[in-house]
């Protein structure tokens, strides 16, 4: 008898029906009426069946016994095996019985605790004794079909696949195009119209004059990826946007998890400090960073650097200047995606890995951090797109010395007056940020895929 301790809703899915346990320490097991090899238990709650082994699936119409007690006792965690048939997964928090194939659902007062005897196991279990039920003819479903609670509750499908599901749930028809089409002409009028207008212009000339040419040239283009300023100026934009966002994740995930999980006063008062900086002009903010990292005696970390006999060290205009400054500016946007996706993470899910053996460090690596990634993904995203076409904190705390694509978009097209290769600057910042962010969401989403089906 496989049970196990946990504050859950458990679904549990037989070959040719289903019903819903809601209880507060059962977590059904691979036999009720037998002492069968102990079932497989996943991380986070999910139980594999033996098909032949389940009395409920080798005898659909099985109700337990009025008043008959069920085994409670202790498996070790193991990972499941794709051979079993059916599982178990957590859904919610609730004391109650319900039964789809019965006609009442029993209340808590409906569960009495008793302890039972020693096992052959050596084990300890106890046990809740289980009212009448009165069974019903149970509902259709295709034997073998099987569940999780990923199922229910986790889209992994593409955004393009998302959305046309989401058009279907609104409506039939121009009934639910009705519903989305001002937001999409919105997104065209704001987005796509400039970006398209921005592309253009990146495929001009522009004459000494100042007027454009008449014909499409690739000339701006060529001259990106030809000039060696403007391809290190690339590789130096995605170098410390990469730095930056590391970095952050690095120390933004401990500061959530704290608000998240911690006390509620602590979680307050970091919340305050965490969005407090973003009410600060961000030009205010780089500047004070200059004064911070200035070099020779004028900087506060030479001077103290200089106290401890460690000399003073060349800071300013250098990459590293830009990462601190940007770290200290998009920090917030990384904090707060990472603490809502924590926020939402179900207690009973980490309750039922604790109680299956995982220890704290495979409770973190296994369940929670997976379930966090979504938010750590979008904290990502804002901060790599935001530090790549930054244009303050390069500029004030890179100066001449360190070139980015976004000063020098700034330079082309309010200095330079060179609109075209601006443009082509700016698409080539577009471009690049788009296809890292992709990318990035794309491998996170084919790698919790991954974990999902594993789990199964």
């Amino acid at each position: 008898m496989i049970f196990a301790q946990t504050r859950a809703r458990r679904q549990v899915l037989t070959g040719d029906r289903q019903m819903d346990l809601l209880v507060d320490r059962v977590l059904v097991g691979a036999g009720v009426l037998g002492d069968p090899d102990p079932a497989e238990f996943g991380i986070g709650g999910v139980l594999r069946l033996r098909h032949h082994e389940s009395p409920l699936a080798r005898e659909p119409s099985w109700v337990p016994p009025p008043g008959g007690f069920v085994n409670i006792g202790r498996s070790p965690l193991r990972r499941s095996r794709p051979d079993y048939g059916h599982s178990i997964a957590i859904c919610a928090h609730n004391i109650t019985f319900d039964c789809r194939q019965y006609d009442e659902t029993l209340s808590a007062s409906s569960f009495r605790g008793a302890t039972g005897g020693a096992s052959e196991a050596g084990r300890r279990p106890f046990g809740y004794r289980v009212g009448d039920h009165r069974p019903r003819a149970p509902r259709a479903r295709a034997r073998g079909a099987a569940m999780s609670i990923t199922d229910r509750r986790t889209d992994l499908g593409s955004p393009w696949r998302r959305l046309a599901g989401a058009l279907r749930g609104a409506g039939d028809g121009l009934a639910g195009w009705g519903l989305v089409a001002p937001v999409v002409l919105f997104f065209a009028v704001v987005f796509l119209v400039p970006v398209g207008l921005m592309v253009r212009w990146g495929f001009y000339r522009q004459l000494d004059t100042g007027a454009l040419s008449d014909g499409f040239t690739f000339a701006n283009y060529i001259r990106l990826f030809s000039v060696d300023l403007y391809r290190k100026a690339t590789w130096t934009t995605l170098e410390i946007s990469v730095l930056t966002t590391v970095v952050s994740a690095l120390l933004a995930y401990p500061l959530a998890l704290v608000m998240a999980r911690g006390p509620a006063l602590i979680g307050r008062i970091l919340t305050v400090v965490v969005i407090a900086p973003m009410l600060i002009n961000v030009v205010v903010r780089a500047y004070a960073w200059r004064v911070i990292l200035a070099n020779g005696d004028q900087g506060i970390v030479n001077w103290l650097l200089a106290q401890i006999g460690l000399g003073p060290v060349h800071l300013l205009y250098t990459e590293w200047a830009i990462v601190i400054g940007s770290v200290h500016v998009f920090l917030s946007t990384m904090v707060l995606p990472i603490a809502a996706a924590l926020g939402r993470i179900d207690p009973a899910v980490e309750d039922a890995a604790r109680t299956l053996g995982a220890s704290s460090f495979a409770v973190f690596r296994r369940v929670t951090f997976p379930l966090s990634l979504p938010g750590l993904a979008v904290g990502s995203t804002l901060v790599f797109s935001l530090t790549a076409s930054a244009f303050v904190a390069p500029a004030l705390l890179g100066g001449n010395f360190v070139k980015m694509l976004g000063p020098l978009v700034q330079e082309q097209i309010l200095s330079v007056f060179d609109w075209p290769f601006g443009a082509a600057l700016a698409t080539l910042l577009v471009v690049l940020v788009m296809g890292v962010n992709l990318a990035s969401v794309g491998l996170i989403e084919r790698r919790l895929q991954r974990k999902m089906k594993g789990a199964r």
